[in-house]
C-alpha cells in the first residue's frame, strides 16, 4: 500500500507523533494495520507524503509512487491547494495529469482518492469540487 499526499497523509499531527493522548499513529498507519488484521495478510506500507505540498508537486513526483508498484494507492492532497487559493478545476486538472499513477490502473492497482474534509469550504465560493466528476475524468484520460 502506498500513501501519497500532504502533511495530513504524512501523519504530521497524529497524536502519537506529537506525544499527546491517545498516542495514535497516523491514519495511514492505522489503515494498513487494520487491513492486515481484517484480511489476515501482511500489508507492506510506504508513505511518500510530504508536508506543505500541493497537487502540482504530486504531479511532479508521482513516479516515486508508481515505482513502488502498490496494489493500493491512497492519494490525499487538497488542504494546501484549497488554502493557497487554487481552484477546484486546477486541482482536478493536476490530479488528472498523474501519468505514472494512471499506468498502474492497467496493472490492476486500486486507488483511493481522498477529499480533504475542509476543502469544500476552502475553495472559492461557488467553486465546489465534485469528486465524482473528477474521478470519471481521471478514469477516461487513463484509458
Amino acid at each position: 500500500m502506498a500513501v501519497y499526499g500532504d502533511s495530513i497523509a504524512q501523519g504530521a499531527n497524529a497524536s502519537g507523533k506529537v506525544d499527546a493522548s491517545p498516542y495514535m499513529p497516523s491514519w495511514a498507519e492505522l489503515l494498513s494495520w487494520q487491513m492486515g488484521e481484517q484480511y489476515g495478510i501482511n500489508v507492506d506500507y510506504v508513505n511518500l507524503s510530504k508536508g506543505g505540498m500541493q497537487s502540482d508537486w504530486g504531479v511532479e513526483h508521482a513516479n516515486q509512487v508508481a515505482d513502488t508498484v502498490p496494489d493500493l494507492t491512497t492519494i490525499a492532497f487538497g488542504m494546501n491547494d484549497g488554502t493557497s487559493g487554487r481552484s477546484a478545476e486546477e486541482f482536478a486538472a493536476n490530479i488528472s495529469l498523474w501519468t505514472p499513477l494512471r499506468k498502474l490502473i492497467h496493472k490492476q492497482s486500486l486507488f483511493w482518492l481522498l477529499q480533504c474534509w475542509r476543502i469544500r469550504k476552502l475553495f472559492l465560493a461557488g467553486n465546489k469540487l465534485n469528486m465524482q466528476l473528477l474521478c470519471s475524468k481521471w478514469r477516461s484520460r487513463a484509458a
